[in-house]
Formats: C-alpha cells, structure tokens, sequence
C-alpha cells in the first residue's frame, strides 16, 4: 500500500450523475506543478492559503478570492509559496459537457465554445459561491439542487470571465 504524504494530497474523483464533470480537493504544503495541460476547461478556487502559477508568459499569485481559470490545452506549471499551505478545489469540464450545457441554456446549438482570456479573475463573492458549490457537489446530496448550482456558477463564471475565441490572423488565409 502506498505511503499517504499528510503535508501534499489531493483527491480526484467523477461525480457519477453529470457525465464529462470531474473534481479535485487539494492540500499541498510543498509542491512544485511541472508544465502540464488538461483536456477540459479548469476552474479553481483557493479555499485558503495561496500559491504560484503561470500561463502564457506570467505569473500570477492564487490566495482566496480569487478563481483560476484555463481552457482546455492551455500549458501551465505552479507551486506552493515557501512556507504556505495552498488549499484549493478545481472543477475539470469536459468541451463536449459545457457545449451540452450551452446549448441547453441558450438554445442555440452553433455556439461556439467560450474561451477564457484570464487566467486568474479576482472576485471575492463568485469565489465563494465556486467554493459552496464545489462543496456541494462533494456530498451526497440532491442531485437536481447539485446540478441546479454548478449551472447557474458555470452561467456567471462563462458571463464574467470569458469571451469567443479570439480569431488567428491565418484563419482566414487557411479557410479561404
């Protein structure tokens, strides 16, 4: 059996009634997040104690309040700060589940998928309504109060802090 390191966990699991939605719950006292990149949409949110990450040629500092955000393919790496605990719980959504969601909500099945222009947004209360839901979902609650919550977060997440895809100057040249 593997030895369980009681300064750096995390937790990672499906949660089994929304197909395409996975969650983290992460404790890190000293952990260094080499270049990596996910497939799905990632939204995070610092429940305590803050740490370092970088995207695109910056830095930034994540402490609570403040959410994290990258699309899907998006390099980045990160690290807890000396001394500091980081705390924190993610949301991994999968392209296809958000464009489910989407067009549900807005009924319009040729919407592009959005994009996330920031990678840290700092807004004290849609922290902690990302906090309460992802909590939420933890439990064995109610299902349709569960998924109810992550709609109407994702909904004012997708509305703040995200836009269309910017264009490439080639696109164009390519297509035409």
């Amino acid at each position: 059996m593997p030895k369980r390191d009681p300064h750096n966990f995390s937790v990672y699991w499906r949660v089994k009634h929304l197909d395409g939605v996975e969650l983290l719950r992460a404790h890190f006292e000293a952990h260094l997040f080499p270049p990596h990149f996910h497939d799905d949409f990632v939204i995070a949110g610092t429940s305590s104690g803050g740490g370092r990450f970088a995207t695109g040629g910056t830095s930034y500092l994540a402490r609570a309040g403040h959410l994290i955000l990258f699309n899907p393919g998006e390099p980045h790496y990160g690290n807890t700060v000396d001394g500091y605990p980081w705390d924190y719980r993610a949301i991994y959504i999968t392209p296809a589940r958000l464009k489910a969601y989407l067009v549900g909500t807005l009924g319009n099945e040729s919407s592009d998928l959005p994009y996330f222009r920031m990678a840290r947004y700092s807004d004290e209360v849609l922290s902690m309504r990302f906090i309460r839901c992802h909590t939420l979902l933890e439990e064995n609650g109610d299902r349709m109060e569960q998924e109810s919550h992550l709609l109407d977060l994702l909904s004012s997440i997708f509305v703040t802090c995200a836009h269309s895809r910017p264009k490439s100057p080639f696109e164009n040249w390519f297509n035409g």
